[in-house]
């Protein structure tokens, strides 16, 4: 596990159900990404190499995964009911998370790094 204290930090202020759903949006994105290193980007936490891979956050009504919008157009399907932004899809604390989309959506970006180069944004 590669785990940044500034992460730790920040999914402890977090308050209840959204800490907990961060932990388990975190566990899933590190069972997929393990090999990135973990830190915060832009105030939330991310899994990054030479560029990021994800970012991902907690808010008071859902937890968000930013990811690249080629990443959501390539699961568009998928997010029918999710609120999406350009580069982001918003899960509600009031909904189960998707865990293996999540993972499917990680294992896209990673590819899309990896094989095309594809850099953030």
């Amino acid at each position: 596990m590669n785990q940044s204290p500034r992460v730790d930090s920040y999914i402890e202020k977090l308050a209840e159900p959204t800490k907990s759903r961060v932990v388990l949006l975190r566990n899933a994105i590190e069972s997929i990404a393990s090999k990135y290193m973990q830190d915060t980007k832009w105030n939330q936490p991310a899994f990054y190499g030479k560029t990021i891979i994800v970012i991902y956050g907690g808010h008071k009504e859902h937890v968000a995964l930013y990811v690249t919008y080629s990443t959501l157009l390539a699961f568009k399907d998928k997010l029918d009911g999710y609120k999406i932004g350009k580069g982001s899809v918003q899960f509600p604390n009031d909904k189960e998370l998707p865990i293996q989309l999540i993972k499917d959506m990680v294992a896209y970006r990673m590819k899309e790094y990896e094989d095309q180069g594809a850099l953030w944004l």
